[in-house]
């Protein structure tokens, strides 16, 4: 039952914050979309399994240095350890975007949300195949460079924690590219 209540705080406390932020000045939103291609790395107790994904985001700052978005993952590369084989089917989240100020075309940030995501198990050697959803609050971090001379282009390097509870963690290192509008 706490760990309801805690991702019920995780969630009120996202929706909070990106309603009060969208109702302020709608029509001056700068919006940004980015593809990316994210490497995975799951661990079940002391097991490790690493996925390789293709990522989207879509989002849009409510004021200079903080923006809200939206993330979708979808795996497209496999692991298999002790006859376990470990697939991410998706993974989706609405984070805040904290952004330090450029300097010399670099910036620093923070990502801070909810999410989910669903992995796919093949447990070959058990006969206990199927999905496991982990929802929960999520947080990263990363590092960005605007190109001078392609005006909105940005390439980042990022990672979340996606999930960890019960001996589960769910991390994603990311390689994207983000276009403002």
């Amino acid at each position: 039952m706490t760990g309801q209540i805690k991702h019920a705080h995780y969630f009120i406390l996202v929706a909070l914050v990106t309603t009060a932020l969208l109702s302020s000045k709608v029509q001056a939103l700068d919006v940004y979309g980015e593809a990316g291609v994210g490497f995975m790395k799951t661990s079940i107790s002391s097991t490790s399994f690493r996925m390789s994904a293709a990522e989207a985001r879509v989002g849009a700052y409510v004021t200079k240095g903080l923006g809200v978005e939206l993330h979708a993952a979808k795996g497209v590369g496999s692991d298999t350890v002790n006859a376990i084989e470990v697939d991410l089917d998706y993974s989706t989240s609405i984070q805040a975007r904290f952004e330090t100020p450029e300097k010399d075309g670099g910036r620093l940030f923070m990502l801070l949300g909810y999410g989910q995501t669903s992995l796919d198990m093949n447990r070959s050697n058990t006969g206990k195949p199927g999905a496991d959803d982990f929802k929960s609050g999520n947080f990263g971090g990363g590092a960005e460079y605007h190109f001078s001379k392609l005006p909105g282009l940005h390439l980042n390097i990022k990672w979340n924690r996606l999930y960890a509870q019960g001996g589960v963690e769910i991390d994603c290192t990311s390689l994207g590219l983000r276009f403002t509008y």
